[in-house]
This record gives C-alpha cells, sequence and structure tokens, in this order.
C-alpha cells in the first residue's frame, strides 16, 4: 500500500473517532444542561439557547484565501 493512502486511512480512522467521542460529549453536555433548565422554561427558549451555544462554539470560517 502506498504511503499516502496508508497515512491518509489512518487520518481518516482518527477524524471519525474524534467525530464520534465529539457527539458522544456534546450529548452528555445536552443532558447536563437538560437537567438544570427550569420547569417553566419553554420549548422555545431551549431552542434559543442551544441555537446562541451553537453559534458560539463553532468554528469561524474564513474563506478568503
Amino acid at each position: 500500500m502506498p504511503a499516502e493512502r496508508y497515512l491518509a486511512q489512518v487520518v481518516d480512522r482518527a477524524l471519525e473517532r474524534q467525530h464520534i467521542q465529539d457527539a458522544s460529549n456534546l450529548a452528555e453536555h445536552i443532558d447536563t444542561m437538560g437537567a438544570h433548565v427550569a420547569a417553566d422554561t419553554t420549548e422555545q427558549e431551549m431552542e434559543s439557547a442551544l441555537q446562541e451555544a451553537l453559534m458560539y462554539v463553532r468554528p469561524r470560517r474564513n474563506w478568503q484565501p
């Protein structure tokens, strides 16, 4: 197997494992946050808070060269 192909597979697997771990961590964090939500919080308020949090943590992309 060519070295480039082997390296590409190693990186691909590492990224896949990291994605799975990140998704698991996010699910755990959402569960933890949900346990601390006040009983009178509306679904819209929770959705708004989630969207705000996601906007904050998503990487800033700069598509300019």
